[in-house]
């Protein structure tokens, strides 16, 4: 794992800084600042529009007494695009803008379900959740899961444990 993020840490970067020269000597430096400056403004424009509806969407999930998983993951790709984009580079803004989109982040986020599940399913992700007060070990360095365990876990479900003090009627 250490060596995978060496070598992405130093190729990223090497690949960038090319790919930047080589537009540069297509349409010229200033043009090819501009597209690095543009791209930043977009991302942090389309961060702060699209993170702004999707903390709304999370805000009216809660008050609806609704788990916003949908809205949590469309932040977080959003985030993490946001980030790409404001980063300099047409690599990392190709991508940053497949992560934004919806129509490519709903790829993204199919992408990202089916290594979850295949995942948990070979063992390599466990799980580890708490129900009804006893402790439920399917997870992160414990003990590998049960058949059992494997047929209860649902990837549509995330388990959220709230505090508050305010009283909320939970449905069972």
């Amino acid at each position: 794992m250490f060596f995978r993020l060496v070598f992405l840490m130093t190729m990223i970067p090497i690949a960038e800084i090319y790919f930047l020269l080589k537009i540069s000597d297509i349409i010229g430096g200033g043009e090819t600042l501009l597209i690095i400056v543009f791209t930043g403004v977009l991302g942090a424009w389309l961060l702060k529009k699209q993170g702004a509806s999707i903390f709304q969407e999370i805000q009216k999930s809660a008050t609806q007494s609704q788990l916003p998983s949908e809205a949590i993951a469309r932040g977080f790709f959003t985030f993490i695009g946001g980030v790409l984009l404001l980063t300099p580079g047409l690599i990392t803004d190709a991508l940053g803008m497949s992560l934004i989109f919806p129509l490519t982040q709903a790829l993204w986020k199919r992408y990202f379900m089916k290594q979850w599940e295949s995942g948990i399913q070979n063992g390599n992700i466990h799980v580890v959740t708490n129900r009804n007060g006893f402790g439920y070990r399917g997870g992160f360095g414990g003990a590998p899961q049960s058949r059992d365990t494997q047929k209860r876990f649902d990837p549509n479900v995330i388990d959220v444990d709230v505090s508050s003090s305010q009283t909320v009627d939970k449905k069972e």
